[in-house]
């Protein structure tokens, strides 16, 4: 059966035009499908296996559509070539694998910059997660995971520069050492 065309943000954009993108957008990025806005995995993997959570190349399917945007606006970006450090918030659990994503893209470009990971999906998964030294694999992404309130962890981190995974006294923040 075909779905509800819902879809009625993109101002000036037909509702049927905009679902007809959406669409094609979601074929591009199979395992998933963009249903309203909203990436969905349809069964088809899970979010909350690790295995699965961090694959890179169910990632790369999963994000594809979305790896030309990361190479010719971000990457090419002065704010991002000149910054410290990378910041990502994950808010809801359905953005845990764009996040990583663009985790392990920064990484690969720009490999001396610190990158963080934090936000409600990041805590709830930590909060979660029965063996906590299973955050280790994070690690291959990102150089520290802030859990719980960061207000207090992004002003440490800012105050302290780019070296501030080396500190692993930062309230509320995990380093590879310490997620064991």
């Amino acid at each position: 059966p075909a779905r509800p065309r819902t879809i009625s943000r993109l101002p000036g954009l037909p509702a049927q035009r905009q679902a007809a993108h959406f669409d094609l957008l979601g074929a591009l990025s199979y395992p998933t499908e963009i249903v309203n806005f909203k990436q969905v995995s349809k069964a088809r993997y899970s979010l909350y296996h690790l295995n699965d959570l961090l694959n890179p190349d169910l990632h790369a399917k999963i994000c594809g559509p979305f790896g030309r945007f990361f190479e010719e606006r971000l990457a090419a970006d002065p704010d991002f070539l000149h910054t410290d450090c990378f910041g990502i918030s994950v808010i809801y659990d359905h953005q845990l694998p764009h996040a990583l994503y663009l985790a392990r893209r920064l990484k690969g470009r720009f490999p001396d910059k610190p990158v963080m990971l934090g936000g409600t999906s990041v805590s709830q998964f930590y909060k979660y997660l029965d063996d906590k030294g299973k955050m280790r694999r994070f690690f291959d992404l990102c150089d520290a995971i802030v859990v719980g309130e960061g207000e207090t962890a992004i002003c440490e981190i800012a105050r302290r520069g780019p070296d501030f995974p080396s500190h692993r006294d930062i309230p509320n923040t995990i380093t590879y050492d310490a997620a064991r």
